[in-house]
C-alpha cells in the first residue's frame, strides 16, 4: 500500500474551520508544521482566521500544482460526512488525508483503514500530534471508500432469517377484507391508539381514535357472529389498551423481549412483506415508539430475493461512476442502510402519514351505516381505489410514488432531471417495480393533473402544479416559509400540520390541506 509521512517537509491544509479544526491549526504552528490555510464552505464569509487564510476547496484546488506534498486533516466533528468528504478531495486529485473511515464506524477493519483511523484518533481525539509525528500513514483510494455491508441481519441459519425490516415493508395479514395487506407504518386503527397513550399523537381526537378503531373491528365482529354493543366496544377497546401497558412494561425493562419474540413475515410480491403470525400489536406499539425497523423471522429465500444482488450491484456502480455521494433519503434495503441521506426520516415523517391518510380517507368513504356502527363496503373500496389517481411531484427520487405504487395507488410521479429520473429507476428495480408509464417530465403533467385527486407537492418543484390542480386532498413538503398561500387560492381552506423538523439545515414542515 502507498503511504506518506507525517512530518515537517510536508505542507498542511485543514478542511473544517469549527472548533476541531482550530485545536489542530494551533497545534501544527506551535509545533512547527507549515499550515498552508483552511478549507470550508464558509469561505467568502471567513476570508482569514488570525493569520491563517481560508479557501473554498475547489478554489484551493485549482490552483495547487503540488498536491502530493499536501497532507489534509478533516476536521468537520460530523464523522459521518468524512467519507463524502475524503471522497471529493480524492476526485480532486489529493491522497494524504487524515480523516474518519467510514468502513471503521461499521465494524470493518484493514490494514489501510487502520492506519487512516490511528492517525485521526491520535491526532483529533486524542490531540497527541508527537506520536504520529515520521509515522507512515496509508494513502487514501477512491475504490476503497465506498464499502457497504448488510446492516440489518442479525442471524440466519441454512433455512430461516432474524433481522431488521424497515417499518414501511411490513403490511398486515394477507386475508380477505379491506384491511388486509396494509402497511403497518400507516395502520391507523391501532397505531393512533399506541400514539395516543404515549401523548404523542395530536393528528385525531380520542373521539376520531375510537371510531377508527370501531369501523376496523366491524369485520372481526360481524364474522364472528356478535351483536356489535357499547359493551363488546368498551371491552375491545379496553383489552387494547391493557396489551398496551403490558408492552410498555416489557420495553422499558425487558429491551430484548421484541427480539426474542420477533414476529414472522412472508413475501407478498416485490416489495411487500406480510405477517404469517400475530403480532400487529407488537409492530404498532413499536412503531408508535419511534421505531423504524423491527425485528422479524423470514425464510432465507425471502431474504435473499429481497438483497436482489445483481440491481443492487447495477445500483451501486451507478452511484460510484456519476459521484453521487448521497441519496435524498434512507433506501429500505439492507445494503442501502448504510449510504449517507440527506434525510434519514422522511420515510416516517412524511411518507407514511401521507399513506396512513390517504387510507383513512379512502375506507371512510367506503364505508357504510350498519344501525349502530360503520363497516367498510368491500366493493365500494375496492372501487374507490381503482379510480383513484395521485401525482407525486417531490424532489425524492421517487420515494412516495414507489411506496404508493407498491400498496395498490395509482400514483404518477414528475421528475426535474434526467439523473433523479435515472437514479428512481434504478431503486425501483432493486424493488422488482417497473412502470415507466407512471414516471414523466413535468412539461407532460398538464392532463394528468385535471385527473388525478390527490397531490404530493414539493415547494421546491414548479408552483403551477398546485395552481392547475382541481382535486380535494393536497399534501405540501414545505421547505423554508409557512405554508404557500397557493393552497388558499385553490380552495384548500382546511389544513393540518403534519410534522415540523430541520433538514439540510433548513425549516421543513409537512402539511394536508382538504376543500
Amino acid at each position: 500500500m502507498k503511504n506518506f509521512q507525517f512530518n515537517n517537509e510536508m505542507k498542511y491544509v485543514i478542511y473544517g474551520a469549527g472548533g476541531n479544526g482550530l485545536h489542530i491549526k494551533n497545534m501544527l504552528l506551535e509545533s512547527g508544521f507549515l499550515l498552508l490555510g483552511i478549507l470550508d464552505k464558509r469561505a467568502a464569509e471567513i476570508k482569514n482566521i488570525g493569520d491563517t487564510p481560508v479557501y473554498a476547496v475547489e478554489q484551493f484546488a485549482e490552483k495547487d500544482r503540488e498536491k502530493d506534498e499536501k497532507i489534509i486533516i478533516i476536521c468537520v466533528k460530523n464523522v459521518f460526512e468524512h467519507v463524502n468528504i475524503a471522497r471529493k478531495l480524492m476526485k480532486l486529485g489529493y491522497k494524504n488525508i487524515i480523516y474518519k473511515p467510514f468502513p471503521i464506524l461499521q465494524g470493518n477493519n484493514d490494514a489501510e483503514w487502520n492506519s487512516i483511523n490511528y492517525a485521526y484518533e491520535t491526532l483529533l481525539e486524542h490531540r497527541r500530534l508527537a506520536e504520529i509525528r515520521d509515522k507512515e500513514i496509508a494513502c487514501s483510494r477512491l475504490d476503497h471508500l465506498l464499502v457497504v455491508k448488510d446492516e440489518l441481519l442479525i442471524e440466519d441459519d441454512a433455512e430461516n432469517v432474524l433481522c431488521y425490516m424497515p417499518v414501511e415493508l411490513i403490511c398486515n395479514y394477507d386475508r380477505k377484507d379491506t384491511f388486509c395487506l396494509l402497511p403497518m407504518a400507516a395502520y391507523y386503527p391501532l397505531l393512533n391508539i399506541c400514539r395516543y397513550l404515549l401523548g404523542t399523537e395530536y393528528h385525531y381526537s380520542w373521539e376520531e381514535i375510537k371510531s377508527d378503531f370501531f369501523l376496523y373491528s366491524a369485520d372481526w365482529v360481524e364474522r364472528s357472529g356478535n351483536e356489535f354493543s357499547d359493551g363488546l366496544k368498551k371491552s375491545m377497546l379496553s383489552s387494547r389498551i391493557n396489551v398496551f401497558h403490558e408492552m410498555q412494561k416489557k420495553a422499558d425493562i425487558d429491551s430484548s423481549f421484541f427480539v426474542r419474540n420477533a414476529v414472522e413475515v412472508k413475501r407478498k410480491d416485490s416489495f411487500r412483506f406480510y405477517l404469517s403470525t400475530s403480532g400487529r400489536n407488537r409492530i404498532s406499539f413499536l412503531i408508535a415508539r419511534g421505531r423504524r425497523y423491527i425485528p422479524v423471522h423470514m425464510s432465507k429465500s425471502d431474504y435473499e430475493s429481497w438483497l436482489n444482488k445483481p440491481k443492487f450491484d447495477e445500483l451501486k456502480e451507478y452511484m460510484e461512476n456519476e459521484n453521487i455521494d448521497r441519496l435524498f433519503t434512507v433506501v429500505p434495503h439492507p445494503m442501502m442502510i448504510s449510504c449517507t441521506a440527506q434525510t434519514t426520516d422522511y420515510l416516517s415523517l412524511f411518507c407514511m402519514p401521507v399513506v396512513e391518510k390517504i387510507y383513512r380517507e379512502l375506507h371512510w368513504k367506503a364505508a357504510e351505516n350498519k344501525k349502530g356502527y360503520y363497516k367498510v363496503n368491500s366493493k365500494r373500496y375496492s372501487e374507490e381505489l381503482e379510480k383513484l389517481k395521485i401525482i407525486a411531484a417531490v424532489e425524492d427520487e421517487g420515494c412516495i410514488g414507489r411506496i404508493l405504487l407498491m400498496y395498490g395507488m395509482n400514483c404518477y410521479r414528475f421528475y426535474c432531471d434526467e439523473k433523479q429520473q435515472k437514479i428512481s429507476k434504478l431503486i425501483d428495480a432493486l424493488f422488482y417495480i417497473n412502470t415507466p408509464e407512471h414516471m414523466t417530465c413535468m412539461k407532460d403533467y398538464e392532463d394528468l393533473i385535471c385527473e388525478c385527486r390527490i397531490l404530493i407537492w414539493d415547494s421546491r418543484m414548479d408552483s403551477s402544479f398546485v395552481s392547475a390542480f382541481k382535486g380535494d386532498m393536497l399534501f405540501v413538503l414545505q421547505w423554508g416559509k409557512n405554508l404557500c398561500q397557493e393552497t388558499l387560492y385553490n380552495g384548500f381552506a382546511n389544513k393540518k400540520l403534519l410534522f415540523r423538523t430541520i433538514w439540510l439545515n433548513e425549516k421543513i414542515s409537512g402539511w394536508v390541506c382538504t376543500k
